[in-house]
C-alpha cells in the first residue's frame, strides 16, 4: 500500500492565489470555488481537483464560524451594538513613563525585537486572498523572527456615521467588510441574504445591523490571525493600543445609544403628554357637570383634578423640550461611554488571539529595563 503526495510548485501556487483573488473577491461559495477550480484545471489539468479545493481554502483564510463567538442581540436602532455585558465602572488601560505597562520581557542581555503593526485598518478593501493581506503577513514575519510580542493599534475602520446621503456611497468604495451571512441571526432574513448574495438582484438590497458589522471585521482579524488549520499565524503575546480609529468606534457606538435612549424617552414623553390631555379634558368636563349640578364637594375635588392634570402636562412638556441630545448631562456621556469601550475591549480580546488591550493614544511600554513611548 502506498500514497501519492501531491506537492505543487511556488509559481503554480502563486496562480492558484491570483484566481482566488480575481474570483472570490467577496466570499467564497460553492459556486465560485468551482469557477476556481475549472480555471485552475484549465490551465494546469494533471493538478487534482481536491488539492486545488484544499488549497483555494487555505488562500482565502476560511475558518468556519470565525464571528459567531462574537455575537450580541438584534437592537433596533441606528448604530447600535449590544452594551448588556458593559460596566460603567470600566477603567481606560493608562501607562505613564514612570509606571509603564511591562511586556514581561527578561532583562535585554541581548537584542530582541518587538513589531509594531499600526495603521492595518481591517475594513478597508484588500485582496481576497488571507495569505497576502499585509497584516498576515506581518504577524508571519513576527513569528518567523521570534519577535517577543506584537503591538497592534489603528486596526479597524468603520463607516458608523450617519447616512449623509451621497457621501455614505462615496465611503462605502473604499470598504470591504461585505455581509457574512452566518452572524444573521434571524434564519429567515439569513436567507433572504444569502439568496441577494447569490442571485444580486436590481430589485432587493441586503441590510446588516452596526453589530454585525462590527463583529464581521474582528472576526476578519480571527481569521487573519488564524490558520486554516487552526495554528496561529503569531503565537506570541498581541498587545493592544486604543488608537483613532478604534476610539472612533466606541464614540459612534456610545453616540448611537444615548440617542436611541433620548428617542425613546421622547416618545414615552409624548404618548404621557396624550394621556395626560386626555386625563385633564375628563376632569374638566366633571367640573363642568359639577358646576351645572351646584355640587359644591364635587366642585372642589375636581378641580383638584383640573389642577393636577394641567401641572402633569406642563411637567411633561419641560421634560420634553430638555429631552435633547444638546441637553444630555456630561455624565451620561462619560457613563454610556465607559460601558461602549468596555464591550468594544471585549469584543477585540475575543476576536484577536493572545490579545490583550494595555492603553490608549500615546503609550508607555517596558521591555526587560528598557523604556519606550508609542504613539
Amino acid at each position: 500500500m502506498f500514497c501519492l503526495v501531491f506537492v505543487v510548485n511556488k509559481d503554480i501556487d502563486r496562480t492558484l492565489q491570483g484566481i482566488v483573488r480575481d474570483v472570490a473577491k467577496t466570499r467564497m461559495d460553492e459556486p465560485k470555488l468551482q469557477k476556481i477550480v475549472r480555471h485552475m484545471k484549465s490551465i494546469y489539468p494533471f493538478i487534482p481537483e481536491e488539492f486545488i479545493v484544499k488549497r483555494a481554502k487555505w488562500h482565502r483564510g476560511l475558518i468556519s464560524g470565525r464571528g459567531k463567538k462574537l455575537m450580541g442581540k438584534n437592537l433596533p436602532g441606528i448604530g447600535r451594538i449590544d452594551l448588556s455585558g458593559g460596566t460603567q465602572e470600566f477603567e481606560i488601560p493608562r501607562a505613564t513613563f514612570t509606571n509603564p505597562f511591562s511586556l514581561n520581557v527578561e532583562s535585554l542581555k541581548k537584542p530582541i525585537s518587538i513589531m509594531v503593526l499600526n495603521g492595518a485598518n481591517l475594513g478597508i478593501k484588500h485582496g481576497a486572498d488571507i495569505v497576502g493581506n499585509v497584516a498576515r503577513k506581518a504577524l508571519s514575519d513576527a513569528e518567523e523572527r521570534k519577535d517577543k510580542a506584537v503591538i497592534l493599534t489603528n486596526f479597524l475602520c468603520f463607516d458608523l456615521k450617519k447616512a449623509g446621503g451621497p457621501a455614505k456611497t462615496a465611503r462605502a468604495q473604499v470598504l470591504r467588510n461585505n455581509i457574512n451571512p452566518e452572524l444573521i441571526q434571524d434564519p429567515l432574513y439569513r436567507k433572504v441574504v444569502e439568496n441577494i448574495i447569490a442571485t444580486n438582484p436590481m430589485n432587493e438590497i441586503a441590510y446588516r445591523t452596526p453589530e454585525e458589522l462590527v463583529n464581521d471585521v474582528l472576526g476578519g482579524w480571527t481569521k487573519i490571525c488564524t490558520k486554516p488549520n487552526h495554528k496561529l499565524e503569531y503565537s506570541g503575546p498581541i498587545r493592544v493600543v486604543i488608537g483613532l480609529n478604534e476610539l472612533a468606534l466606541i464614540f459612534a457606538v456610545t453616540y448611537w445609544e444615548i440617542r436611541w435612549w433620548t428617542i425613546k424617552k421622547q416618545k414615552e414623553l409624548r404618548a404621557d403628554k396624550k394621556i395626560a390631555k386626555e386625563a385633564l379634558k375628563k376632569a374638566e368636563q366633571r367640573l363642568r357637570d359639577a358646576e351645572n349640578e351646584d355640587d359644591s364637594d364635587e366642585i372642589q375635588f375636581a378641580s383638584k383634578k383640573v389642577i393636577a392634570a394641567r401641572a402633569r402636562i406642563e411637567s411633561i412638556e419641560h421634560q420634553l423640550a430638555r429631552t435633547t441630545i444638546s441637553d444630555i448631562a456630561n455624565q451620561e456621556s462619560q457613563r454610556f461611554f465607559a460601558h461602549a469601550y468596555s464591550v468594544v475591549v471585549q469584543k477585540i480580546e475575543a476576536a484577536i488571539p493572545n490579545a490583550k488591550v494595555i492603553g490608549e493614544g500615546t503609550s508607555h511600554i517596558q521591555a526587560g529595563d528598557k523604556k519606550n513611548e508609542k504613539r
